[in-house]
């Protein structure tokens, strides 16, 4: 076996992310430390961008795996792209969710996004935003810090 004096190693830098990753890591907000949970499938991107950008951890869950609760501070679906994937992250962030954290959706048709509204405010989530991309409507809700706080009035 024989190798080459000179051989280089090409190292290509990976491509630069699309506009609807960058808009999805930046709805996120800071993230030094955090732990992270994508929800769906392909999701590569977004785990590298948020390690990339300070996360602490950062896992991929399936939307056809259980709904074991892991905790963390951050839940990102990346493809919102009907209700069911919606409902499904929607869940996962409930049941894994720090008081304070954060779900940041991309509904890429904006089809769907009013209705999701909807299904965060029923499930107690607070701070809810739409922003319309040219890639779709990004969505960003915060879980409350004692929970759901429908029908609390406060003097």
């Amino acid at each position: 076996m024989s190798f080459a004096r000179n051989a280089q190693l090409l190292i290509t830098p990976p491509p630069p992310p699309n506009a609807g990753t960058t808009a999805l890591l930046n709805a996120c907000g800071p993230v030094d430390g955090a732990h992270a949970i994508v929800v769906g499938h392909h999701t590569i991107d977004i785990l590298c961008g948020l390690l990339a950008r300070g996360c602490g951890a950062a896992l991929e869950r399936r939307l056809d795996s259980s709904l074991s609760a892991e905790p963390a501070e951050l839940v990102v679906m990346p493809c919102a792209d009907t209700l069911e994937a919606a409902g499904t992250a929607i869940a996962i962030a409930r049941r894994s969710l720090l008081p304070c954290g954060r779900l940041v959706m991309l509904d890429p048709e904006g089809n769907t996004a009013s209705a999701i509204v909807q299904m965060l405010q029923a499930a107690g989530f607070s701070a809810i935003k739409t922003r319309i991309l040219p890639q779709g409507t990004l969505l960003s809700a915060d879980w409350p810090m004692f929970g759901i706080t429908r029908g609390i009035h406060h003097a």
